[in-house]
Parts: structure tokens; C-alpha cells; sequence
């Protein structure tokens, strides 16, 4: 129903935004033969990860607001939850986000590599999410992956926000994996 793929597709949309645009960032500067400009700067590695990381975090704030828009105006759903609770949840899921497509941008040698890796991520991300089935449905040989999988959480957090108006005292689990799993893409990233 559209109570439920509907607050699942927002997650989505900013997963596809945030992987597809963070994977691109070092790989073009790279390409363009103006990383070494980059590295000589004085900038510290974590200052030009949140340089390359912010404009991709505001873009990905705004798609979630229009695809909140869209929910509310075209389908009717409205957020039950709290405003506030929500853009905690997705500030904390885009950190992941944009770590991981940085580290594709830092692994590939080129964009059209980059974009295979974060076109391979994002339909593993969303095959592995509970987007479509529940996730006790995946075989147990893969149920691993969807434990390490920032979607997965961020598709609890969000349908639990909008359709039950849970706070975090409900899904702070979720928070906690999210965070974990940022703690150790990002590290990854800036090494």
C-alpha cells in the first residue's frame, strides 16, 4: 500500500541521491588531475571529506523534504511522528551515506567505475532493505548483509516515524547501528 511504500520511497530517493552524487566528488577531482592541488592545500583529510560531503548532505535534505511534499500532497500521508526526530534520523543516515560514496570515490580509479560501485550498492542496499519483503524473508545466507546495510535501519526508523509516530525511545537500536556503521565508513574513508 502506499502507507507503507511510500515513507520506504523517501529513504530510497535520498539513498540514490547521496550514493550516486558523494560516489562522484574524488573521483572527478581526480580525473581532473586536481586532487594533487587538494592534497598539497593545508587541509587535513577530514576537511575536504566534509568539504566534498556538505553540498551533497543539503541536496539530499532537500529530497527528502520534496519527497515528503510529494507524500503529503499526492498520496495523503501524512508524518505522524516528529519533524525533529526524523531529521535527526536522516542527518545521522546521510553521514553513512555520504562516507560510503566517498569511499567508492576514493577506491575507483575512474566515474564510470564509481558509478558501477554505486550503482551495485544502491540496488544491494534496497534489495537488502525490507523495502519490498520483510527482512526475516531474506535466506539466512544473506542475512548478514542486511544487518550491515544503512537502509535496512533507515526503512525501520522512517515507517516507524510516519506511521506510528514512534520517538526515539522506539528505535534507538536503529540509531545505534547507524552510527556504528558511520563510525566504521568514515574511518575507512579517511584512511
Amino acid at each position: 500500500s502506499v502507507r507503507y511504500m511510500g515513507p520506504g520511497m523517501v529513504a530510497i530517493l535520498l539513498t540514490t541521491v547521496l550514493v550516486f552524487l558523494s560516489s562522484m566528488a574524488l573521483v572527478r577531482e581526480r580525473e581532473q588531475q586536481t586532487m594533487d592541488t587538494l592534497l598539497i592545500s593545508p587541509l587535513k583529510p577530514l576537511e575536504i571529506f566534509v568539504g566534498k560531503a556538505l553540498p551533497v548532505g543539503l541536496v539530499g535534505l532537500v529530497s527528502v523534504g520534496v519527497g515528503m511534499l510529494i507524500l503529503r500532497l499526492v498520496f495523503s500521508v501524512g508524518l505522524r511522528g516528529s519533524l525533529l526526530d526524523l531529521l535527526g534520523a536522516v542527518v545521522l543516515y546521510e553521514a553513512t551515506l555520504l562516507a560510503y560514496g566517498l569511499m567508492i570515490s576514493t577506491l575507483a580509479s575512474t566515474q564510470q567505475e564509481a558509478m558501477f560501485f554505486a550503482w551495485f550498492s544502491m540496488i544491494t542496499f534496497l534489495l537488502l532493505s525490507g523495502f519490498f519483503t520483510p527482512a526475516e524473508n531474506i535466506p539466512a545466507a544473506l542475512r548478514l548483509l542486511v544487518h550491515v546495510n544503512p537502509t535496512y535501519y533507515m526503512m525501520s526508523i522512517i515507517r516507524q516515524i510516519f506511521l506510528k509516530g514512534n520517538g526515539p525511545f522506539f528505535f534507538w537500536r536503529e540509531l545505534l547501528a547507524l552510527g556504528l556503521i558511520s563510525a566504521v565508513v568514515t574511518s575507512i574513508s579517511l584512511l
